[in-house]
């Protein structure tokens, strides 16, 4: 697992948010704007992770007045008056290990942003996320896929829950991930998340231990008569296609020199326009673009008639995956080389993406 560990020091609290704050301390948390690919991001969902002293609740030598971090904010001021939504990954009252996903209306590429951590509220007892909120833009399925030790099927999105077939828990990137074994593990996410457009995103960290027959299939929607999406690993490289009926008719395959077994890989997966020109197709591998080779198109498939699927290729007795896969995201809109610059930066090292003080 990719250490994200950033500690805290109870001296390094800033007391007081200014401005009548309820909250007792803050921390500043500042994006290296290098980190930021051209042109910047918007709506941005944050990954905010690490072990610091302070962030342990009091009874255990923190200034965190909730045992489950519900005191934790964060916003644009030091005073909390613009509020910024947010998901809760991980809270430990014991250590003050936190994940968080913060959506940030803006990263700029030019300049460093700033925002704040506020935490130490008293008045403070319930939850104050907001999960849609957080994954409002453009997002339709968002799985975290649990911790190392549990294993969740929810989507952060909507709130419902898919099922499993043998898919254990597993250490991931940010949080946990899905084990699979290449021959019978898969998770049925409960529906498509596809409609026919011309722009869609996949994103997903995957870490693949084999490839037991031909290629593993990472996530589809689509199976040996279906239309949908497939996004798989092939050849060393990552590949991404839609299936009209079955048939690979709109495909661009990528094989990326480097990308071996055993390791973990950020991918991005973009149609951005219409599929039949290969420009509007797009692909990174770690934050950066990849070149490949791309199939005839045929027509855009209709709405797929199969439920979104990590770990095999729908309908299939061959196709799985052999590895551990975590972070799966699908989104209705076309991601850009910036954002996933700056996905990988952050959620592959967040200590080195912002400082927190």
């Amino acid at each position: 697992m990719i250490s994200l560990s950033m500690m805290g020091a109870i001296a390094g609290i800033q007391h007081g948010g200014g401005g009548g704050s309820a909250w007792s301390a803050f921390k500043t948390i500042t994006v290296d704007h290098t980190k930021i690919g051209s042109g910047g991001v918007t709506d941005f969902p944050l990954v905010v992770s690490g072990t610091f002293a302070d962030l342990k609740t009091i009874a255990n030598g923190g200034a965190v007045t909730s045992a489950s971090g519900f005191d934790i904010i964060f916003a644009a001021d030091s005073a909390g008056a613009t509020p910024y939504s947010f998901e809760i990954g991980t809270y430990d009252q014991t250590t003050g290990t936190v994940v968080f996903y913060v959506k940030v209306p803006a990263l700029s590429s030019s300049a460093d942003t700033v925002l704040y951590m506020l935490y130490g509220n008293a008045a403070i007892t319930t939850s104050q996320e907001n999960v849609p909120g957080t994954w409002s833009n453009g997002y339709s399925a968002v799985y975290h896929l649990g911790t190392p030790s549990t294993l969740s099927l929810k989507n952060s999105v909507d709130g419902t829950s898919g099922t499993t077939s043998g898919a254990a828990p597993a250490a991931g990137v940010i949080l946990g991930g899905a084990s699979f074994n290449g021959s019978g593990d898969a998770i049925d996410c409960g529906a498509s998340y596809y409609s026919p457009s011309t722009t869609f995103s996949c994103e997903l960290w995957a870490n693949i231990s084999s490839v037991p027959h031909i290629l593993d299939m990472l996530v589809s929607n689509t199976g040996t008569t279906d239309d949908g999406f497939q996004l798989y690993y092939y050849n060393a490289g990552y590949s991404q296609s839609m299936d009209n009926s079955g048939t690979q008719s709109m495909i661009r395959s990528q094989s990326v020199t480097g990308v071996g077994l055993g390791s973990w890989h950020h991918i991005t997966a973009v149609l951005n326009g219409d599929p039949s020109i290969y420009a509007n197709w797009a692909q990174y591998v770690d934050g950066a673009a990849q070149s490949g080779n791309f199939t005839t198109t045929v027509t855009m498939p209709s709405a797929a008639s199969s439920n979104l699927t990590i770990g095999r290729l729908v309908n299939s007795t061959s196709f799985y995956t052999a590895g551990v896969i975590c972070e799966v995201r699908i989104s209705t809109v076309a991601r850009t080389a910036a954002w996933a610059l700056a996905s990988y930066n952050n959620q592959n090292s967040p200590s080195t993406f912002m400082s927190v003080t």
